[in-house]
């Protein structure tokens, strides 16, 4: 052989594996003076090690560990899983569920063709639920704010749409404070 032993070649030599050119790489130890102390140099580390105490890690070390690792997950496979834990176990109740799912496209599909076949009459039905939801908003806007302000927004004055747009605004500024704020706070007590 005319070059030194490399290093996967020393690791045959350490763990005395037995195969095809070990022979080779054993004669070349032999003959070659660099090679045979780089050899023993390495078989004297391979017995320290051996003389070390074994330790293993706690049980919860890997579960530790992972809960750091951020593991990039695509989109469609998170839907997918997502989609794939909703969906019942036990084959009776997914083909009642399936039955249900179909009976509800049906249902809208009859739905979507009587509207469009009558839509003078879905125009009505429109019209009725708007003015219902109006006034139930209207009343609960009286109940919140008072009945003067809701007559002096009716007016229309600009200062009153004004004042009523800016406690609005504090409200909801307020209000998406406090949920973030109560989201962190759950979710530091959930971690470990």
């Amino acid at each position: 052989m005319n070059r030194h032993l490399l290093p996967d070649e020393f690791d045959l030599l350490v763990d005395e594996e037995i195969g095809f050119g070990v022979p080779e790489l054993q004669a070349h130890a032999r003959d070659c003076g660099q090679c045979r102390a780089e050899l023993d140099s390495a078989r004297a580390v391979m017995a320290q090690i051996e003389q070390l105490p074994h330790v293993a890690p706690s049980p919860l070390f890997a579960e530790k560990v992972m809960l750091r690792v951020n593991v990039f997950e695509p989109w469609h496979v998170a839907a997918a899983n997502s989609a794939r834990a909703l969906v019942p176990r036990h084959r009776p109740v997914r083909i009642a569920l399936g039955v249900a799912a179909l009976t509800s496209c049906f249902t809208l599909t009859t739905m979507a063709l009587w509207i469009a076949s009558r839509f003078d009459s879905a125009m009505l039905l429109a019209g009725m639920v708007y003015d219902s939801a109006a006034s139930a908003a209207l009343g609960m806007l009286t109940a919140i704010v008072g009945p003067r302000t809701v007559a002096a927004l009716a007016t229309g004055s600009p200062a009153m749409v004004l004042t009523l747009a800016s406690v609005m605004a504090v409200a909801g500024v307020v209000s998406i404070i406090a949920i973030r704020r109560a989201s962190r706070l759950l979710s530091a007590q959930s971690r470990p």
